[in-house]
């Protein structure tokens, strides 16, 4: 596992923070602490973090629980050590959930019980202790699919919830956003999609509307939000077009924009991301993968008139985006197997007014005596400090042998010097989030012969 603080050069920096005097060191990073158990060994994304411009944070997580699971949620106050794990929710079985944390340190756990049904709950963590569980108002029946948030404590919660828009017809999926403000508040429920059924080459589809929703929020309280809105056309599947608004800071829905031009075979929304400044980035992908697309936006600006083809730079192994004040960066891992070791690349390529860099080598790791290790992961988070990256080596053998896989490197990378640190802390990187000058790291550790992982975390 690698964890690289990155600060690239001038030429390569469009995407990136500016980095404060003095390179980060492996000692800038806490001795990693186990906070729990996650839900099992093979599988990623089992938690959610947060931290505050102060170094406050807030991790929640799923673990196993005979045949259901458990939400669980742990803080840290700046400088101070882990809590132990507090209690969210018993005997939830496909629920969702996330963590948010404002610029004074209130910590807040959001999640649901299940998937489109029930509601959405809260727990607020302040001072000393956890509020009891509330339930977000006007939330019955909503599919919360995803969480952002600003440094100074603006939060957005995207989903869709079903509605009758014919008595004639089904259900129709309709996508919304709420937004929590910094005081802790949640808005109202904003409609951001069409409640029409959907017309496609001349005739009205009953089809199941927007899903998948992703949003994002600046730091003046204005958001972003992209969809996949479904045609169903026979049994053996559907099409998808993808489409996009704005909500303004006072709340004023923008009008809704098609992101490609007509419906094609389950295209998906990869991700929506914006910076403090407002400057924005929509990533999809096709089917298969094999393609994806990018459409951005300046902090001032407006959308670019077209998309761009992204995947001359390289779908690899791993790969993940970040936007920043001055535009989209792109990090992915390539992967060479010799019969006696195996070497994990990882690159970079910024995208700004002028088109993308030339992709530039940030860190290689070689692990030795195995042809079957792969990259594992891989999560990028910007601060002040400028921009950590999250990735992970995973022995395929061992895995397989129910053995594991734990060897991690913690390395801080600068313009002219890169400083590594040994750790035994995991293999799968889950979580990662930065704010200010903090970070903290979750990472999943096999345990042989248990029946989840442990999560560590780590934070600077």
């Amino acid at each position: 596992m690698k964890i690289a603080s990155v600060s690239l050069l001038a030429a390569a920096a469009l995407s990136l923070s500016a980095s404060p005097a003095g390179a980060a060191t492996p000692t800038d990073w806490s001795t990693p602490t186990v906070l729990g158990h996650l839900q099992s060994n093979t599988i990623s994304g089992a938690s959610a973090v947060a931290t505050s411009p102060s170094g406050a944070s807030i991790a929640v997580w799923s673990a196993l629980q005979g045949r259901s699971y458990r939400y669980l949620a742990a803080t840290r106050a700046p400088g101070k050590a882990w809590s132990a794990p507090h209690v969210l929710a018993k005997n939830v079985h496909n629920g969702r959930f996330f963590a948010d944390i404002s610029s004074t340190g209130r910590a807040t756990a959001i999640w649901t019980l299940g998937i489109g049904t029930g509601t959405v709950h809260y727990a607020v963590h302040s001072g000393s202790k956890w509020t009891a569980n509330r339930v977000v108002p006007g939330s019955s029946g909503f599919d919360a699919t995803s969480f952002a948030s600003a440094p100074n404590g603006y939060g957005v919660l995207a989903g869709s919830k079903y509605v009758k828009v014919n008595p004639a017809r089904p259900k129709l999926s309709v996508a919304y956003i709420r937004k929590l403000t910094p005081a802790g508040k949640w808005g109202p429920a904003r409609r951001v999609s069409s409640n029409a059924l959907p017309t496609y080459q001349g005739k009205t589809h009953a089809g199941t509307g927007a899903a998948d929703v992703k949003a994002a929020i600046d730091g003046k309280g204005s958001v972003i939000a992209a969809w996949g809105w479904t045609y169903f056309q026979d049994r053996s599947g559907s099409d998808t077009r993808l489409q996009r608004t704005s909500v303004g800071a006072g709340g004023k829905v923008g009008k809704v924009v098609n992101l490609v031009p007509a419906p094609q075979y389950r295209l998906g929304v990869e991700s929506v991301q914006m910076a403090p400044s407002g400057a924005a980035a929509i990533i999809w992908k096709d089917d298969e993968g094999k393609t994806a697309y990018v459409l951005t936006k300046t902090a001032t600006g407006p959308w670019a008139s077209t998309s761009r083809d992204i995947s001359s730079l390289g779908i690899a192994d791993d790969e993940t985006f970040l936007v920043s004040d001055a535009g989209l960066a792109e990090y992915w891992v390539k992967t060479a197997a010799a019969s006696d070791s195996t070497s994990l690349s990882l690159y970079t390529a910024s995208y700004g007014p002028t088109g993308w860099t030339d992709p530039a080598l940030v860190d290689t790791d070689t692990v030795a005596g195995s042809d079957q290790t792969s990259s594992n992961g891989l999560l990028a988070a910007s601060g002040a400090a400028g921009t950590f990256l999250l990735w992970g080596t995973q022995d395929i053998t061992k895995f397989l042998a129910h053995q594991p896989s734990d060897t991690a490197l913690l390395t801080v990378y600068a313009p002219g010097a890169t400083t590594t640190k040994q750790f035994s802390i995991g293999n799968t990187g889950e979580a990662l989030t930065a704010s200010g000058s903090h970070a903290t790291a979750l990472v999943g550790r096999d345990v042989a012969g248990a029946a989840g992982a442990d999560l560590v975390a780590v934070t600077r």
